[in-house]
């Protein structure tokens, strides 16, 4: 597939992200449906997202991170790139919370997340600067992917 490009206007929004508008015509392009995993350049900063649909309109979100990488502020000008990613979305469990959830017989409640919630858990788990940060937020982990796989089975 080859990639698709364009050109928008960053919108603001209030998650801590900036919203880039996906123009119907690109999704066409695409040739994919409407909720397309894609390889995206953003003002020359490659990222992996998934195209959303909300109130009618498509939309990539850009966290923090990618826009000060992209150099990009809401209501600036986006130079966009994109092409359908049909590559495996894993997530690099580390030993420690894979342990924890191996004791908790959580492992399968845990990769059925979705793998932004399992890259979320991960980074969270290893974004901690001291090893007593981490361990904390280890039984955390666990009791959320408890919580959720509860309410899966009651309903």
């Amino acid at each position: 597939m080859t990639a698709v490009s364009f050109t928008t206007i960053a919108q603001p929004n209030p998650r801590a992200l900036v919203l880039i508008e996906v123009p119907e015509s690109v999704v066409a392009k695409l040739e994919a449906g409407k909720r397309v995993p894609v390889r995206v350049v953003l003002n020359g900063v490659d990222y992996r997202s998934t195209i959303a649909i909300y109130g009618g309109r498509y939309y990539l979100p850009a966290r923090k991170e990618i826009c000060e990488k992209a150099k990009l502020v809401p209501g600036g000008r986006a130079r966009v790139s994109l092409e359908v990613d049909a590559a495996p979305r894993t997530v690099k469990v580390p030993a420690d919370l894979a342990g924890a959830l191996a004791a908790a017989k959580l492992r399968s409640g845990f990769d059925a997340f979705s793998f932004s919630h399992r890259k979320e858990f991960v980074d969270w788990i290893t974004s901690a600067k001291r090893a007593e940060t981490r361990a904390a937020r280890i039984p955390k982990v666990v009791a959320q992917v408890r919580a959720k796989r509860g309410a899966a089975s009651t309903r």
